[in-house]
């Protein structure tokens, strides 16, 4: 892939609000409440983590989708998925 569309589309993700779409999305799926299995709980939290790989000063900038992150995953580990 060309390196200035690697750029391109990744600013494209980041200023569309697709990230916080996708994360907001995943943090909805990860919630155990009683609607998602553990599986579907499971691949949620591990995109929460793949996303903040991809995208970690974004995130990091944005405290708040970052404490929800770590939330999510204190509340899972608690929980035992």
């Amino acid at each position: 892939m060309d390196f200035i569309k690697y750029f391109l589309y990744k600013y494209q993700l980041l200023n569309g609000s697709i990230v916080d779409f996708w994360c907001e999305l995943a943090m909805i799926i990860a919630e155990n409440d009683g609607k998602n299995s553990i599986s579907n709980r499971i691949q949620a939290l591990n995109f929460l983590c793949d996303m903040w790989v991809a995208f970690p000063l974004y995130l990091e900038e944005t405290m708040k989708i970052t404490n929800l992150i770590l939330d999510k995953l204190k509340k899972a580990s608690r929980d035992h998925c």
